[in-house]
């Protein structure tokens, strides 16, 4: 927890290096868990051969636990949140 408080208090650069999304989501999801109340599920749904994407770790970290936060106060009473990986073609992003 201290490394992310460190780089997001320094604002620097991130550092972008290849990461497996899947590999990546299967290891911070129980972190993400441990956290959530009781009545909150996390369902991972990750689809398989993706490519390695150019990411900073630990900023990569720092927005899904941020986002897993929202997720988690918007749910009212017992819920699941689903984490999802998929393979999408940049050009063809709509307006």
């Amino acid at each position: 927890m201290t490394q992310y408080l460190l780089a997001f208090s320094r604002g620097g650069d991130p550092t972008p290096e290849p990461v497996s999304l899947n590999d990546f989501v299967t290891k911070i999801l129980p972190l993400i868990s441990y956290s959530a109340p009781a009545r909150i599920r996390f369902v991972p749904k990750l689809s398989e051969d993706l490519p390695p994407v150019g990411a900073d770790t630990t900023h990569l970290k720092m927005v899904l636990t941020a986002v897993a936060a929202n997720a988690e106060e918007a749910i009212d009473g017992r819920g699941q949140i689903m984490i999802s990986t998929c393979k999408t073609d940049a050009e063809s992003k709509t307006d």
